[in-house]
């Protein structure tokens, strides 16, 4: 019994075999994948694999003319001999190709790239897959004997991507900050601000890109540098420069070390221009120059007399 049992299994086993072999080797036309943002063309070749032998083919190229327009068909000349015949339009959809050699006395059986269709992906396509199907006519794809030859099929599928857009710093809805698109400054924000507060609640980006900071300290401070980079590129789109009035040293605060650096400016003893960051952080009486009142202002927000309004410079008694 048990000998019986495991001749059959022998027999299932070497005759399943061979034919889930021979179901992959099924002749087959397979459209290719491919990948384009809205306003690309795409490449999709159009093949063929395990050809049995034939000496005429027909198939219907379909596809979503709201997503992807064809715009050329080119022969891969997988076949040395007979003759590719194409539908008379390229925007007709479905679109034929028929190819023969009917007075061949031998069978064609290359496998390969049989057409390459190329798209046109509309500016408005919707991010998302679009598939591209292919069909054939029976009694149009044959042999030598006139035999009609069957295929299976395998569609294929453009991915439209997501489009790219140039990145943008913006100001989430709600924030005191104000970018001085001219100078490159950024201020409007709040002493003993961290790098954590910044970017999540003061600072936004729209488009493809990301926000870097290079301070290296606890809190951010006047003269640290905000980047803007591109996330297509990898370059730097931008550079911003923080500005936290009354912070001239840069560490996020108002000190002693911020009067004295002030006192410098003020005496010539420290060149600089208005346009430099810390002496931009340093105008509070907001004249366009460093003067004894700045110092002054300075001096009452050190002691915790006034405060300053970071947006507006203007003054509030503590």
């Amino acid at each position: 019994m048990k000998k019986t049992i495991c001749v059959c299994l022998v027999f299932l086993f070497l005759v399943l075999i061979p034919l889930q072999v021979m179901a992959t080797e099924e002749p087959t036309f397979l459209v290719g994948d491919g990948t384009a943002k809205p306003g690309e063309t795409v490449q999709v070749p159009v093949s063929i694999a395990n050809n049995s032998g034939i000496i005429a083919l027909r198939i219907r190229i379909a596809y979503d003319a709201d997503v992807l327009t064809l715009q050329s068909v080119t022969d891969g000349t997988l076949f040395p001999g007979g003759t590719v015949l194409m539908s008379g339009q390229v925007q007709t959809n479905p679109y034929t190709v028929i190819w023969e050699d009917s007075l061949s006395r031998e069978n064609y059986t290359q496998n390969g790239t049989f057409v390459t269709l190329q798209f046109l992906v509309s500016e408005t396509a919707a991010p998302g897959n679009t598939t591209v199907s292919v069909t054939y006519d029976t009694g149009s794809t044959f042999d030598t004997d006139l035999n009609s030859v069957a295929f299976s099929t395998r569609n294929g599928v453009v991915t439209v991507q997501q489009p790219q857009t140039a990145p943008e710093l913006v100001v989430p809805e709600g924030a005191t900050t104000v970018v001085d698109a001219d100078r490159r400054f950024i201020y409007g924000l709040k002493l003993s601000i961290t790098q954590t507060e910044l970017l999540n609640d003061y600072l936004g980006v729209t488009g493809s890109g990301h926000l870097e900071l290079d301070s290296n300290m606890g809190y951010v401070g006047t003269g640290a540098k905000v980047r803007l980079v591109d996330d297509t590129s990898g370059e730097t789109a931008a550079e911003y420069t923080v500005i936290l009035f009354g912070d001239l040293d840069g560490d996020g605060m108002v000190s002693n070390q911020d009067i004295v650096a002030a006192k410098n400016m003020n005496a010539q003893i420290v060149e600089y221009t208005m346009d430099d960051a810390a002496a931009f952080a340093a105008d509070l009486f907001e004249d366009g120059m460093l003067s004894n009142q700045d110092i002054t202002i300075l001096k009452s927000m050190q002691a915790g007399l006034i405060t300053l309004d970071q947006s507006t410079k203007e003054q509030h008694k503590a």
